[in-house]
């Protein structure tokens, strides 16, 4: 593939923390948040860097039809835009909110559970609209990451409309509080937490179902899902 012309390679940044680097702009972080659930498998992804601070991650053939999502992190490490599923020209279009350095993080599922990982350096071009934060008009909870959770850690993600006071709570299936996972007033945006599949007294729950909660003012949103701890 070719080097698009606002794709720089940050060499001695690379070097520096130990990223692993090909003509392609990829490098290499530990998996997910999530402890480890995916497999690093470069070259799934053909990423090209577009006008208007945009850029299209295009996977291969044989991703199409599975579950592909993206997301831009700044330097700062807030996400700063997001893309669960692919457009009609089978892509993702990921919007900077103004000229820097991002990662580019893709996770997807064709045989086995994968992930791809770019680090880009966005200049100015001819035309440079700034969009906003990945956002939404509406509550937006995402699927929780992994589910089932076998290795005793996962990822909530969600998307607030305006700043609020949330809350996000673990029950057991029947009901009983296990944990609360955060209270506390957020800004609008995307939010990220990953937390560990123990109560509150640090043990590690039972295997089993149990639904997470988002609580946004009068609004709840409930998410099944699978714990298995050995």
């Amino acid at each position: 593939m070719k080097k698009p012309a606002l794709l720089l390679i940050l060499f001695s940044a690379i070097l520096a923390m130990g990223f692993v680097k090909n003509k392609n702009y990829h490098y290499s972080q530990n998996s997910c948040a999530a402890a480890s659930c995916h497999v690093y498998q470069p070259e799934m992804v053909d990423l090209k860097v577009r006008e208007n601070l945009t850029l299209a991650l295009t996977p291969v053939k044989s991703l199409k039809k599975g579950k592909v999502s993206a997301e831009m992190v700044n330097e700062e490490g807030q996400i700063v835009d997001y893309k669960d599923k692919l457009n009609k020209r089978n892509q993702m279009v990921l919007n900077a909110p103004a000229p820097g350095k991002y990662k580019v993080l893709v996770g997807f599922k064709a045989e086995t559970a994968g992930y791809d990982s770019f680090l880009v350096d966005i200049k100015p071009s001819i035309i440079s609209l700034t969009s906003a934060n990945y956002s939404a008009s509406a509550l937006k909870f995402l699927p929780i990451h992994p589910n089932p959770v076998n290795n005793g850690a996962c990822v909530s993600r969600f998307v607030l409309p305006k700043n609020a006071d949330i809350e996000l709570t673990l029950y057991k299936l029947g009901g009983k509080k296990i944990r609360t996972l955060f209270k506390g007033e957020l800004n609008a945006g995307m939010h990220t937490f990953s937390w560990e599949t123990r109560d509150d007294a640090k043990r590690p729950l039972r295997t089993g179902n149990y639904l997470c909660e988002l609580k946004y003012g009068n609004q709840k949103v409930v998410q099944k899902l699978y714990i298995v701890n050995k």
